[in-house]
């Protein structure tokens, strides 16, 4: 049996969760893509785009109905009315074709100004297979970062994957993105960080 965020009946599962939602940015197009954002009339989008998806680096949840079901509710029902974990997802699209070509994960927004952890977010991201290697992913990245800086005043974006993903490693350096010496949990990932 599965238990959904949205039915959450425990009062000390609730209390780290607000009423009023996160700030998310509002994305203009760039040169070649534009942004929508995932809810629950276009999720199951993703299921479409990464189902048969090969890739051992794109997420499980994207993969089967009960996964994503799973991973929306928590997004949509919790992260995005938490006060120290908020999160979105956005597509991004071909803006001539409007062809889905990948998703962008932004995340760990906090409205804790403790450490400055108001100031920090992480972002991940996944292409389809056959839109890779074509930049369309920097570009979303860089008009992620364009709007963190500039709309919502953060300093610092994370970003993490597995040791042995080797693009996304690339892309993020590519992207301006430093090797980070912190001292994380998980010693299974490699963590670069971009900082204004």
């Amino acid at each position: 049996m599965r238990v959904f965020f949205s039915k959450m009946t425990k009062k000390e599962d609730r209390k780290m969760i607000s009423s009023i939602p996160i700030t998310l940015p509002v994305l203009e197009d760039s040169e070649r893509l534009e942004y929508e954002q995932i809810d629950w009339h276009n999720y199951r989008k993703l299921l479409t785009m990464f189902e048969k998806d090969r890739s051992i680096f794109v997420m499980n949840d994207y993969k089967t109905i009960d996964q994503l079901e799973e991973y929306m509710d928590y997004q949509l029902n919790f992260a995005q009315y938490s006060f120290k974990r908020g999160a979105a997802d956005w597509f991004y699209k071909n803006k001539k074709t409007g062809e889905y070509i990948g998703v962008f994960n932004l995340y760990d927004l906090s409205k804790e100004k403790l450490n400055d952890n108001h100031k920090r977010c992480t972002i991940g991201f996944a292409t389809t297979e056959k839109h890779r290697e074509q930049y369309y992913t920097l570009e979303a990245i860089e008009t992620f970062k364009n709007a963190l800086f500039n709309q919502l005043d953060k300093n610092y974006i994370l970003s993490y994957t597995t040791k042995e993903n080797v693009a996304t490693i690339e892309l993020l350096q590519r992207a301006g993105f430093q090797k980070s010496e912190g001292d994380y949990i998980h010693k299974e990932y490699v963590y670069y960080e971009f900082c204004r």
